[in-house]
C-alpha cells in the first residue's frame, strides 16, 4: 500500500480550536528518520570523549527513557500536511513550533505510523 495519502486530523490538545494534518510516513521516510537520530547519538558520543565512553560503560545507570528513536526534525517536517495556524507550514514556521506542540505532533505521527488500520484517504 502507498501510504502517501493516508492522513489524519487531529485537534491540538493544549490550544482549543487549532489543529494538524498529519501524513502517515512511508518505509523509507521512517528509515531515513532512524539513521538520523542514530547519527546525532553517535556524534554526541564522540563529542564525549574516550574517558566518558569508558566511565558509561562500567556504570549502571540506565540510558534515559526520553531518547527519541527517530529524528523530530524530519518526522514533523514530513509528516504535517496542514495546519490552522496562519504561517504556512514549511521547514522555517515548524522549527518555529514550542516544544509542547513539536513533542505532541512528533508522538501523533508516529502514532499514526502504528495504526495498523488507517486507510488511504
Amino acid at each position: 500500500m502507498i501510504v502517501k495519502s493516508i492522513t489524519k486530523q487531529v485537534d491540538i490538545p493544549h490550544e482549543p480550536g487549532e489543529w494538524m494534518l498529519f501524513r502517515k510516513l512511508s518505509w523509507r521516510q521512517l528509515d531515513e528518520a532512524s539513521d538520523l537520530a542514530s547519527d546525532a547519538s553517535f556524534a554526541r558520543i564522540k563529542r564525549m570523549g574516550a574517558e566518558m565512553i569508558k566511565a558509561l560503560r562500567s556504570s549502571a545507570i540506565p540510558p534515559p527513557d526520553n531518547v527519541e528513536s527517530y529524528d523530530r526534525a524530519y518526522v514533523l517536517n514530513a509528516g504535517i500536511v496542514k495546519w490552522s495556524y496562519e504561517d504556512d507550514v514549511n521547514k522555517e514556521n515548524i522549527d518555529g513550533l514550542d516544544e509542547t506542540t513539536a513533542a505532541w505532533a512528533y508522538a501523533e505521527i508516529l502514532k499514526l505510523n502504528e495504526d495498523k488500520d488507517a486507510k488511504n484517504a
